[in-house]
């Protein structure tokens, strides 16, 4: 049986990428056959050129001036970024790159057709990406969806009814959110709460891929894995280093950072340094949904941010493992929260109930497969 994958997986992104690793892993367990169809959504084609990176920015800003110093200022990374996530493609095992016009030509022969995690339900960048809703399958496939996800809690009127529409074509619908899974039944359309993939891989399964020669292992150290250009995480990085004797702070740079004395950063580092980094640090300060989720894959003391965007994927998983209070708030800080243990324990135990739950949906998806092929 043959089980077509599209996600987003190719969009220089540390999560995007694992969670693609983490899905492909998980359906290759129960399927002969498991590809990721290597789809691009149009924005990110030719990443890392002038081109796309001043049409992104013009995203942001309706001044071609500053778009323009905002380019200029990010090409640079941009290209280290490429080159590092790049290598991370003999791991997904990519085919020939396609666009949602491609796809609609070229048939994408399959037996199970299956739209990925991660934000492939946004409509933030100008509407809804109708090829994550797999609008170029025959009519009838088998069609499902492993936790999805919308990005944000609620949609207008109009929004609902475009999503009723593309999504009345699965069979089975799973959410990584809370908020994805009331919407849906505000909508009455059946769906389960699954985590997010990389959570069905556990810490030895994670160590394979993981870089064999980090510069800073063996070292005791504090990450901190920022997204928001704004955000004070060096500052609760500093409090900690308190209370670690002889610990540093390394700052993962994936965009220009404004330097700060004292502390290392390591730019743009591969995927699997990416892995590396989390594996060793002793402390983790994050404002990332996948930076939480690596330091809980991990088992590392951690506290995070809520970023302004998005803050409910955070704000979810934490509840599923009983892990609010690993939040900084004004009222609590790095200090309080670091000296604070985690029962590891209780962790590991609630994912082996989501494991099987995930192995359940999947089973699920090939037997309803397997009933319609026959």
């Amino acid at each position: 049986m043959k089980v077509a994958i599209i996600t987003y997986h190719k969009v220089y992104n540390y999560g995007s990428s694992l969670q693609a690793y983490a899905t492909k892993k998980a359906f290759e367990e129960f399927a002969s056959c498991v590809e990721i169809i290597n789809f691009v959504p149009e924005r990110y084609k030719g990443y890392g050129s002038f081109k796309q990176i001043f049409n992104e920015k013009m995203f942001y800003t309706n001044n071609p001036i500053i778009g323009l110093l905002m380019t200029l200022k990010s090409i640079g990374i941009r290209k280290k970024q490429k080159k590092a996530f790049d290598k991370f493609d003999e791991y997904l095992q990519l085919g020939k790159e396609i666009d949602s016009i491609g796809l609609k030509q070229q048939d994408v022969d399959a037996d199970i057709y299956v739209t990925g995690s991660d934000q492939v339900w946004n409509n933030f960048y100008g509407g809804f990406e109708k090829s994550f809703f797999l609008d170029f399958v025959p009519t009838g496939s088998n069609c499902f969806a492993y936790s999805a996800s919308f990005g944000k809690s609620d949609f207008n009127v109009d929004e609902r009814a475009e999503l009723k529409k593309l999504l009345s074509k699965y069979k089975l619908i799973s959410v990584r959110e809370n908020t994805g899974k009331m919407f849906l039944d505000l909508l009455e359309i059946s769906n389960i709460q699954l985590l997010d993939p990389v959570y069905y891989l556990k810490i030895d399964d994670w160590k394979t891929i993981m870089c064999k020669s980090n510069l800073w292992e063996g070292k005791k150290y504090i990450l901190v894995y920022q997204l928001d250009s704004h955000g004070k995480l060096i500052e609760e990085a500093k409090k900690v280093r308190n209370k670690l004797t002889g610990a540093d702070i390394i700052f993962i740079e994936t965009e220009n950072a404004r330097r700060v004395h004292g502390v290392n950063y390591v730019t743009v580092p591969t995927v699997n340094e990416f892995l590396s980094l989390f594996f060793n640090a002793e402390y983790v300060i994050t404002d990332s949904f996948h930076g939480t989720t690596f330091s809980i894959c991990m088992h590392k003391n951690f506290s995070c941010v809520l970023p302004k965007r998005y803050s409910n994927r955070i704000e979810s998983v934490l509840d599923i493992m009983g892990l609010q209070s690993r939040i900084i708030r004004a009222d609590r800080d790095c200090n309080s929260i670091f000296q604070e243990s985690i029962d590891w324990q209780h962790i590991e135990n609630v994912l082996s109930v989501e494991r099987d739950r995930m192995k359940e949906f999947i089973n699920k998806c090939l037997d309803l497969s397997k009933q319609n092929i026959l």
